[in-house]
């Protein structure tokens, strides 16, 4: 792993359940010496993806919200789906998602919240594992042959677990069923 993966990757640390990160903690999570954990953070607090709070801790910062709005004005999925979205939540009730295939994983571009929504409803920016939910399971089967080869090989496991076929004739033919039913 590069030092720049190393110091990129100190930013996947930072989730909603552990916001905050001393800079004693992100050396140990890094495992790397002090002296080169803390030029990161010089970097990344410098660069804005950091910020300082109390006690030498950090939060992410203020460039990770001026970049998430840049990708609301500029991602083609967003702009594309977003007015689909809520138009369908409007004529429906019911809240819609706009996902993508991320990293072996689905993650949420755009929600349109229906009314009555409850707490924790999957939003933007977060991720769900590959074969968890409807929204999954429509990208899973729109993938292209060659790319679910792939995916089948990584997690067969957990796509059998879901009931999405214990072998791969099964799991195509799964994915024709949902294809079908739209």
């Amino acid at each position: 792993m590069s030092s720049l993966e190393k110091m990129l990757g100190l930013l996947d640390v930072f989730t909603t359940e552990q916001p905050i990160w001393s800079s004693e903690d992100l050396i140990q999570h890094l495992g790397a010496p002090a002296s080169t954990c803390y030029r990161y953070l010089k970097v990344l607090h410098t660069s804005g993806y950091l910020a300082r709070v109390a006690n030498g801790s950090y939060v992410l910062g203020p460039r990770i919200m001026e970049l998430d709005r840049v990708s609301r004005e500029s991602d083609p999925v967003y702009i594309a789906g977003s007015p689909v979205g809520q138009r369908l939540t409007i004529d429906t009730g019911h809240s819609s998602l706009l996902c993508i295939l991320f990293s072996d994983s689905v993650m949420c571009v755009q929600q349109a919240r229906g009314r009555d929504v409850p707490v924790g409803l999957f939003s933007r920016g977060q991720r769900r594992p590959l074969v968890a939910g409807a929204s999954a399971k429509s990208i899973l089967a729109h993938l292209p042959m060659h790319q679910l080869r792939i995916l089948y090989a990584r997690h067969a496991e957990a796509i059998a677990g879901v009931g999405m076929g214990a072998d791969w004739d099964a799991f195509k033919s799964a994915l024709k069923q949902i294809r079908q039913q739209g």
